[in-house]
């Protein structure tokens, strides 16, 4: 979904966003049914939890900056390939809520993105549509939504007028 913007060996060297410490813990993506059983078929011992509508897997106390992988992180990337779950298809951006107020997010952390011009993320997010997405997504699974976290830099907010109305009445 990021194609044009980021590119796959930057992703596939980094793997920043498939590995948590304890801090990191809120960060860990959700998956539909779907997912989570792709997931088991590749990792029998993936465990996982029903958390509203969607699935977190089961996270092991960790300590000391000890990581944790996604249970469906291989040597070679995501073993979903262009299935993996949304969240993941769109890190480093997120929807947070800040001041009862969703926005798309931007992770300050992603080096890949941070060699960018800002107009280019901003263009590429409206644009491309993927703001978009991204909103009508929150709406279909609000578990999604993350509270803001001052790692990320709120980038659009869902009033944004160059946004169409999400799921607008017909």
């Amino acid at each position: 979904m990021l194609s044009g913007l980021l590119e796959k060996e930057d992703c596939k060297n980094c793997k920043l966003c498939c590995r948590f410490d304890e801090y990191e813990v809120w960060e860990v993506p959700v998956f539909t049914e779907y997912e989570m059983n792709k997931i088991k078929e590749f990792n029998k011992d993936a465990e996982f939890i029903k958390w509203g509508n969607i699935y977190r897997f089961k996270i092991v106390p960790l300590h000391n900056g000890e990581l944790m992988s996604c249970p469906a992180l291989t040597d070679t990337g995501c073993v979903l390939g262009a299935e993996k779950p949304f969240e993941c298809a769109v890190w480093p951006f997120r929807i947070m809520e800040l001041d009862n107020e969703k926005f798309v997010c931007i992770a300050s952390f992603c080096e890949s993105m941070f060699q960018k011009p800002l107009k280019s993320i901003i263009d590429f997010l409206i644009e491309d549509g993927v703001a978009y997405k991204i909103f009508n997504y929150a709406y279909i699974y609000p578990d999604i939504v993350k509270p803001f976290n001052d790692l990320y830099i709120p980038l659009i907010s869902q009033r944004n007028p160059l946004l169409k109305p999400v799921f607008e009445e017909e």
